[in-house]
C-alpha cells in the first residue's frame, strides 16, 4: 500500500540566506539523485495577461520577456522525487526565500494574491536568498531575443527533458480542470482508490543531520484524509472550483475548498450564481446571515481545538512535534500563532507555497507516470500555450542557433567540470 501518512503530512523546508552554506551542496547531491525535480516560483508580477493572447508567438514571446526580466522572483520552490527502488521514491521539498538585488517592478494585483495567501514579505526582503538577474550571476543566462533561440538553448540545457503537468492533464489525461490545486486533489483520490499497491511514496525527515540549523523552518503539512466526509453541508464556490480563482477572493461566502470535490459523502454541492452573476437571484440577508454564523462557529471550534492541544503540551511539558522531531525552530508563541492562522484559514496552510506547490506540481506527475507509464514520454517537452491548439515543442530546428552567452556559460561549466572546480 502506499504510505498514505507521508503523502498526507508533508514537510516542505524553508530556506534562507542563513541556511545557504549547510544546505547548498545538500541540494546539489539531491539534483544528481533524483528521478525529476518539480519547481515553482513565485514572482513579485505577471505584468499585462493580454500578452498571453498575442497571436504572434514571436511577439508573444517578446511582451513575456519584458516582464520575466523586469519582475523579480520572491520565492523559489524545489521538491525532488529521488528513487529507492523502482517504485520506492523519497521526496525532499524546498521552499527558498529570494531576495532580487536589482530594481525590479512590483505588480499591486500579484502583491495582494500573495499577501491573501499568508506570504510574508517582512521575511523575505530581510532573510531572502540574495541574487541578481542577468549573465553570469544567478542564472545561466540571459533571455535571448527571439524564440526560435530561446527554445534552442532551453532544449539543450535540460537535456532530460521538461514535462508540463498543465499540458498533460488537458491532452492525455483530458481533466475537467487543469489549475494545479484541482489536480493534485485529484490525483490524491486517485492514489487512494486506484491500484498504487506496489508504489510508495515518503517524505524524509532531516531531523538526524540537521537539527543544528535553528533557522530552518519545517512547514509540515496536513493534507487531509480525503474519505472524510465534511461534518455538515458545504456549498463550494463554482467559479473557484472550476478556474482556480474568484473574483471575490477571500471575501466570497462559498468555499475555495477545492479538496471537497473529491471527499466522501453527498454533503458537499456547488454554488455561486447568486454571488458571481450580477442578474442572478441574491441571496436573502437571512440566507447570508445564516452562512455567516457557521463560518463563526466553525472558527470558533477551530481555535477551541488549538487552545486544547497547546494546553496539553504544555501539561506534558513537550513542544509541538513535526513527524516524529520536535519543531525546535520556532518559538512557542510563533508556533500558537500558526497553528491559530492554520486554523482559521486551514486551506491556506499550503496552497500557493513554492515550496508546496513544487511537491504538488510533482505529485501530479509522479501519478500520471505511474498511470500511463510511457504514453506520457510521447508528451515531453510540449509546453501548454495559452489560446493555442498546439503546444510549444521545445525541441531545437536543425536551423537554429544557441546564443553566445549560452555557448559561452556552456564552455566555462564544461572547463570547471574538466578540472574538478
Amino acid at each position: 500500500m502506499v504510505n498514505s501518512d507521508s503523502v498526507r503530512r508533508h514537510i516542505v523546508i524553508e530556506l534562507t540566506k542563513s541556511a545557504e552554506n549547510q544546505f547548498s551542496f545538500f541540494l546539489l547531491q539531491l539534483v544528481a539523485k533524483a528521478s525529476f525535480v518539480a519547481v515553482d516560483l513565485e514572482l513579485s508580477g505577471l505584468g499585462d495577461l493580454k500578452s498571453l493572447k498575442h497571436p504572434n508567438l514571436e511577439d508573444r514571446y517578446r511582451l513575456l520577456s519584458l516582464t520575466a526580466k523586469s519582475r523579480a522572483i520572491v520565492s523559489l520552490g524545489l521538491s525532488f522525487f529521488c528513487p529507492l527502488d523502482v517504485n520506492d521514491f523519497q521526496v525532499y521539498s524546498f521552499n527558498i526565500l529570494t531576495a532580487c538585488q536589482d530594481s525590479y517592478t512590483v505588480d499591486p494585483s500579484s502583491l495582494q494574491f500573495l499577501a491573501d495567501n499568508g506570504f510574508d514579505f517582512n521575511k523575505q526582503i530581510s532573510e531572502g536568498l540574495l541574487y541578481y538577474s542577468g549573465n553570469d550571476r544567478a542564472f545561466y543566462a540571459d533571455l535571448p531575443s527571439s524564440l526560435e533561440t530561446f527554445v534552442a538553448d532551453v532544449s539543450c540545457l535540460f537535456r532530460g527533458g521538461i514535462a508540463d503537468t498543465k499540458y498533460i492533464a488537458d491532452y492525455q489525461v483530458r481533466d475537467d480542470a487543469s489549475f494545479l490545486e484541482y489536480l493534485f486533489w485529484k490525483r490524491m483520490k486517485t492514489m487512494a482508490t486506484e491500484n498504487f499497491a506496489s508504489v510508495s511514496i515518503s517524505n524524509l525527515l532531516l531531523a538526524s543531520s540537521f537539527d543544528p540549523l535553528i533557522n530552518i523552518r519545517m512547514n509540515e503539512i496536513d493534507l487531509f484524509d480525503l474519505s472524510r466526509a465534511p461534518p455538515t453541508p458545504v456549498v463550494l464556490c463554482a467559479q473557484y472550483a472550476s478556474h482556480g480563482n474568484c473574483s471575490h477572493g477571500r471575501h466570497c461566502l462559498l468555499s475555495h475548498d477545492i479538496k471537497l470535490l473529491f471527499t466522501a459523502g453527498n454533503s458537499v454541492s456547488l454554488g455561486g450564481s447568486a454571488l458571481h452573476a450580477p442578474k442572478a437571484e441574491k441571496l436573502s440577508k437571512k440566507q447570508k446571515k445564516k452562512m455567516r454564523k457557521s463560518l463563526k462557529r466553525a472558527k470558533q471550534e477551530c481555535l477551541a481545538n488549538v487552545a486544547k492541544r497547546f494546553a496539553l503540551e504544555e501539561s506534558t511539558g513537550e513542544r509541538p512535534r513535526s513527524n516524529g522531531f520536535a519543531a525546535n525552530a520556532e518559538p512557542r508563541d510563533e508556533l500558537r500563532e500558526r497553528a491559530t492562522r492554520d486554523a482559521l484559514c486551514p486551506t491556506e496552510r499550503f496552497s500557493h507555497r513554492a515550496g508546496f506547490d513544487a511537491f504538488m506540481t510533482g505529485f501530479v506527475y509522479f501519478v500520471d507516470s505511474h498511470i500511463y507509464n510511457e504514453k506520457l514520454t510521447a508528451f515531453d517537452n510540449m509546453l501548454f500555450l495559452s489560446y493555442k491548439k498546439v503546444p510549444l515543442k521545445l525541441e531545437k530546428s536543425a536551423y537554429a542557433l544557441n546564443s553566445q552567452e549560452f555557448l559561452r556559460k556552456s564552455r566555462n561549466v564544461a572547463q570547471q567540470q574538466l578540472f574538478g572546480k
